[in-house]
Order: C-alpha cells, then structure tokens, then sequence
C-alpha cells in the first residue's frame, strides 16, 4: 500500500495567494494525498475557495472555524490527518511538482521520524534564495538535529519545511503566537530518534510582509520570550550536552526581542524590564560561550543599561 501523506495548509484571509498553494500541492507528481485546508474564520472569500476546491478533488477536505490563530487551525488540522505522515504548507508558499514523491523515495527507510527539506526564501526583489546552505544528505540523531536548529545550521525553526511521522507528532501550543514554530520543531525533534536531511526538497517561502522582522513590538510578540524560554529550560533538564548551544540560541532571541521592542518605542516598561532580568539571569554564563564577540558587547550593556543599549541599537 502507498504511504499516504496529509498536507495542512492553514487559511487565514488569503484569498489572493490562496490559490497558488492549493494547485502547486493537487498537481504533485504523487498523488496519494490528503489535502486539509483549514480556514481560520476568514472575513474575505478564502473560506468559498476552500469549498470549492473540496468539490472539484476527493483528496481535499475544507474545514473551518472561528479566528483562533494558526497553532489552533494546525491541531485542528492534525486532529483530522488520516496519512502516516503530515506536512504543512501556508498560503502563498508552494513545493516543487516532485516534493512529495522525493519524500516517499526518501521513507523507503522505515525507521525516519522526521525529514527536513530545503527552504528556498523570496526576497524582496521576488528572487527566490536558499536560506541555509547546502547540506550533505544525512540521517542524524535527536540531539544532533536539535544543535542543528539552535544554531540554524542547515535546518530552520519552521514547522512548514519538515514531514512528520504522524503518530509521534506533537501539537502547536496555541497560547504561543509567535515563534510557535521554533517550539514545535523541538518537540518534534526531542520525540524523534532519526531525523534525515535531504536539501534536494524544495519548499518555497513567499516574501511577507507582516514578518516579525518587519512589525512593529507589540505585546503579542512577548511570547517569542516564552517560546524560547521554553525551550531553553528543556534542553537544560533534558539535554545538558546542548546546553552550549542552547545559551547561545537563547540570548540571540532575547536580544532580538529586547531590540526590536525598543526599536519600536514599545511602552511596556514591565516586559522590556522581564526581558532585561531574563538577560541578567543568563549572561555570566553566556560570557563564557563561543558566541560572536559583538552578542557579548550586547549582552553585557543590555543588562547593565536599558538607556546605553538604545544608544547602541540607533
């Protein structure tokens, strides 16, 4: 029998890309397929396009249900998935006509958890670019793909590049809303015994506009603070191998934050103040990493002065 593969594509107001992502999943060269589009209470058509799709092909199934963001309309589709494996896609992006028949090739191994393809990233100019390089083709283990990830070496943090073996997959933390995908990645990878790299698998990332790297601070981005934080006090228990690499993930994404809020003359004094405690509680100890001399400098005026670290982020 085929091995069967659920695709969940999360619908939130996507009525002009919607479209693209759809047909580029119906005209794969494998067909087994399960096709779940989730409408997240869309206000404009997404929700009749979905419909429409789910006449037009057995294989699709159109769910919806009131604006609970996209970790609630994933699990919803997860809850749904009858494959062996799940993948997920959001709208606008789009895979290669032959992505998933390379993954079936690749499950001819048994034994796989994960498989993580390649990201192939828009850029402003509407050219498509690799985002991390070039990996050679690889099984690895869980610790060993989790300091991948913490160190962004050849392998992201989103959940959308990656196929999962449906019956250990974990579920999105729908109180998290931004970075979700970090934490699910390490649940993922943290449940899995071998996770295999195969960058010949092309996804491709559209251009957004409304990325965190692009928005404006506001209180819901405080959660990548708890996302991350989350994920540190794990790998501190469970892992403490990593925990090199975890310090160093860790205070990058707080320093990111840190900045990013104060970038964007974010007024929460008692956030920025958490994010600066949480930099204090880690830095002596970040001091002593590896990390690029330049984090340090940030780290150490961070938790010394709020008002020399503006200076600094001008």
């Amino acid at each position: 029998m085929k091995v069967r593969i659920s695709v969940i594509i999360p619908v939130f107001n996507k009525e002009d890309c919607i479209r693209k992502t759809i047909e580029s999943v119906l005209n794969q060269s494998y067909k087994n397929l399960q096709i779940i589009l989730v409408d997240d209470g869309s206000a404009d058509s997404s929700l009749s396009i979905c419909r429409e799709y789910e006449k037009r092909d057995y294989r699709v199934l159109a769910l919806h249900q009131e604006n609970k963001g996209v970790s609630a309309a994933r699990n919803k589709g997860i809850d749904a998935a009858e494959g062996e494996w799940i993948s997920f896609i959001d709208c606008g992006d789009y895979i290669e006509p032959s992505y998933y028949e390379k993954v079936v090739a690749d499950l001819l191994d048994d034994s796989l958890d994960v498989i993580c393809t390649t990201v192939y990233k828009e850029q402003s100019n509407g050219k498509y670019q690799r985002e991390i390089p070039q990996a050679e083709k690889r099984v690895l283990s869980r610790e060993a793909a989790i300091r991948m990830m913490l160190n962004r070496e050849c392998m992201t943090i989103s959940a959308n590049d990656k196929i999962y073996k449906r019956k250990i997959c974990a579920r999105f933390d729908e109180t998290i809303t931004h970075n979700e995908d970090a934490l699910f990645c390490y649940e993922m990878l943290k449940g899995s015994n071998r996770i295999l790299l195969d960058s010949d698998i092309q996804y491709y990332y559209t251009y957004d506009e409304n990325s965190v790297s692009r928005m404006k601070f506001s209180k819901k981005q405080m959660s990548i603070v708890r996302a991350q934080n989350k994920i540190f006090e794990d790998i501190c228990r469970n892992f403490s191998q990593l925990y090199p690499d975890a310090i160093k993930n860790y205070m990058q994404s707080l320093l990111m934050c840190l900045s990013l809020a104060i970038k964007s003359g974010y007024e929460e004094s008692s956030d920025i103040k958490m994010i600066q405690w949480k930099i204090r509680k880690v830095v002596v100890e970040y001091l002593k990493s590896d990390a690029a001399r330049g984090y340090k400098i940030l780290a150490i005026v961070s938790s010394l002065s709020l008002r020399w670290f503006k200076w600094m982020n001008k």
